[in-house]
């Protein structure tokens, strides 16, 4: 048996809601939720609180100098569309 196929079992700790969005995404990606887990791990692919606020507000930033320097119309747009993944990012 190669190593990819060796498994363990592991037990984790999550409060309720965030075992429901978890489940929820598994569900919604048609995926187990080792799968996902394993997925998510590999790809190293989770969202760090503070590092998306970080980036966030540097974003911001730029579409604020960015409306400051030159064309007002397309700062807007930036930084609303912006805006959105922030927040997006953020409440997941």
């Amino acid at each position: 048996m190669s190593e990819e196929q060796k498994t363990i079992t592991v037990s984790l700790k999550v409060n309720r809601r965030t075992w429901e969005l978890f489940s929820k995404t598994a569900s919604e990606r048609g995926v187990s939720k080792s799968r996902l887990f394993s997925d998510m791990v590999y790809k190293n692919c989770w969202i760090d609180r503070r590092e998306v606020t970080g980036k966030a507000v540097t974003c911001m930033e730029c579409f604020r100098q960015l409306a400051e320097n030159g064309d007002l119309e397309s700062a807007k747009a930036a930084g609303k569309a912006g805006e959105e993944l922030c927040q997006s990012l953020l409440i997941r």
